[in-house]
This record gives structure tokens, C-alpha cells and sequence, in this order.
């Protein structure tokens, strides 16, 4: 009944509709919460959802970006597949929103803060919890006055909460993006608000045209695709693990036997040696054995 909000269409649809900016404004203070001294009342999108272009060139823009009534700049992303350098990416990424504030004839002064929210459909950090956030601090002090770049990363495979256990506006947006698609109906516990039955109607697949649902359609099989070539490569991988893992113990099977098989003859050698009254160095040095080794025969 609903869209997947992880498909990157369906999130746009949703949280950067510029006909709906209440439901933006509600998730960003629900997921910021006190680390926002000021909270967010008004947003302008930079980069709008479009629901009446249906041009698919119109949904290629790599995240969410709007800024509030202090033009503070929000980046919204989210991520389905792990990246080797994600960290490093967005680090260069957030420079760069920072540098382009600066037009000519800019003052420094006029530069904003850029706060990024990243939602990850994979694990990324080590810490236990969903939520985590860095922001650049004084090592002793802990003061902010470096604060223009900061970051909130929501890991969904570690959160695990049900209905029934969402107590606050932060869990409940977490679980509205997890959970959605599963869903036959709005459920009680988020029909809480206006902006979760905006929320849901966006979402709702019967409210788009054919056009936009050919796009979504194209985007999910797009998703299903390469997850599946993931595992496909992740499958073979293995296989290939365990192949060569085979053929190097049948190997060194083949080398342990043979090597075991000339130290048989070289004893067998010796005895028939010693047999004939040979001294024991002699033996030695005939057979490559040590003298130790012979002693025992």
C-alpha cells in the first residue's frame, strides 16, 4: 500500500516536497532535537521535489538540501550500500556546501552552518546505538567554536524498537522510514500528528500518476538489481573461497604424502644399513637423516 521511504524517489517524495514542508521541518527537530539551540520553524528547499515533473532527470539529485529561517543549510541523504570511504566522501562533501556559500563579493560572515543527516540502511559505526552525531569541539573545553560542519548518522539495521515501544517524535520518524512499506494501514501509534497523514498519503502508492509510479518501479528493480548482483558476487566469492580452499589442502595433501613417503624409504634405508654393521655417521650421511633420528631405529 505505502512506497519503500528508503527508495530514493519515495524519500524525496516525502522530505523534500516543497508542498509539504511541515513534515521536513517536523523530522529535522524531532532528529536534532537539542542540538539545535534555535529550533527549525520555516524551510526553503534548494533543490524542490517536483510532484507534477515527472522527467526522470528531475529525480537524480543526490540528496535533500534546504535551509531554515536562520539559513542554516540542512543536507538530508540516505544511503542503502556501505562504501569503503563514505566517511571521507562526506567529509568532502559538507567542504564543499561550506565553500559554495562563499559567492564573490561574499563576506566570511555570511557563512552558515551546514548540518548533515545521513540515514544509513547499513552499519557504519561501532557504537550500539542508531542515533550518533559528531560535531567539532574543543579537545579540553568542549567549546563549539569551530561548529560549522556537524553530522547525525541514523544506522536503521540497529534500530529494533516495535509500535507499541515508540515513546518519542524522533523514534516514531525512525520507524515511519524502516517500516512504511510493511504497512497495510496508517497505525494508531503515528496517526499522532498532521504531518505523519501527510506522510503516509505521499507515500500511498495509489496517489501517484503512472508516470511516477514507472519511475519508482524503475528505481526499486533498480535497488533489487544490484543487491542482487551483491549477493550473487558475495555467493560466488565464497564458492570460489571454498574451491580454492580445497585444491590447495588436496595440495598439500599430495606434498604431506610424498614428503611422509621419502622419509619412509630413507628409515627403511638406514635399518637395512645398520643391519649391515654400517657406524651410524655413515648412515648419516648416506640417507640425510640425523644421527638422532637413526639412533631410534
Amino acid at each position: 500500500m505505502f512506497l519503500d521511504p528508503t527508495i530514493d524517489f519515495a524519500f524525496k517524495r516525502v522530505f523534500g516536497n516543497q508542498a509539504y514542508p511541515e513534515i521536513t521541518i517536523s523530522f529535522l527537530n524531532a532528529l536534532l532535537g537539542s542540538r539545535l539551540q534555535v529550533p527549525v520553524v520555516s524551510i526553503d528547499f534548494l533543490d524542490p521535489f517536483n510532484q507534477q515533473e515527472t522527467k526522470e532527470l528531475k529525480y537524480s539529485i543526490l540528496d535533500i538540501r534546504c535551509t531554515d529561517q536562520l539559513k542554516r543549510q540542512f543536507i538530508i541523504e540516505i544511503q542503502v550500500k556501505a562504501q569503503e570511504f563514505f566517511p571521507k566522501r562526506i567529509q568532502y562533501y559538507r567542504a564543499q556546501a561550506i565553500a559554495r556559500q562563499l559567492k564573490a563579493h561574499v563576506k566570511y560572515d555570511a557563512i552558515m552552518p551546514v548540518i548533515l543527516v545521513s540515514i544509513l540502511d547499513f552499519d557504519m559505526l561501532s557504537y550500539p546505538e542508531y542515533l550518533n552525531s559528531y560535531s567539532l569541539q574543543h579537545d579540553v573545553h568542549h567549546t563549539l567554536e569551530l561548529s560549522l560542519v556537524s553530522y547525525v548518522f541514523v544506522e536503521l539495521k540497529k534500530f529494533h524498537l516495535a509500535l507499541a515501544e515508540l515513546a518519542t517524535i524522533q523514534e516514531k520518524w525512525v520507524y515511519f522510514i524502516k517500516h512504511a512499506n510493511e504497512l497495510d494501514a496508517i497505525p494508531k501509534e503515528l496517526a499522532t500528528t498532521i504531518e505523519f497523514e501527510e506522510a503516509f498519503e505521499l507515500l500511498k502508492s495509489g496517489n501517484l500518476s503512472e508516470a511516477e509510479l514507472a519511475i519508482y518501479d524503475k528505481a526499486l528493480d533498480s535497488r533489487r538489481v544490484e543487491l542482487d548482483a551483491l549477493a550473487t558476487a558475495e555467493a560466488k566469492g565464497i564458492a570460489e573461497g571454498k574451491a580454492e580452499g580445497i585444491a590447495e589442502g588436496k595440495a598439500e595433501g599430495i606434498a604431506e604424502g610424498k614428503a611422509e613417503g621419502e622419509r619412509q624409504a630413507k628409515r627403511q634405508l638406514a635399518k637395512n644399513l645398520l643391519a649391515e654393521k654400517m657406524s651410524v655417521n655413515l648412515v648419516a650421511k648416506l640417507t640425510g637423516l640425523s644421527v638422532e633420528e637413526i639412533k631410534k631405529l
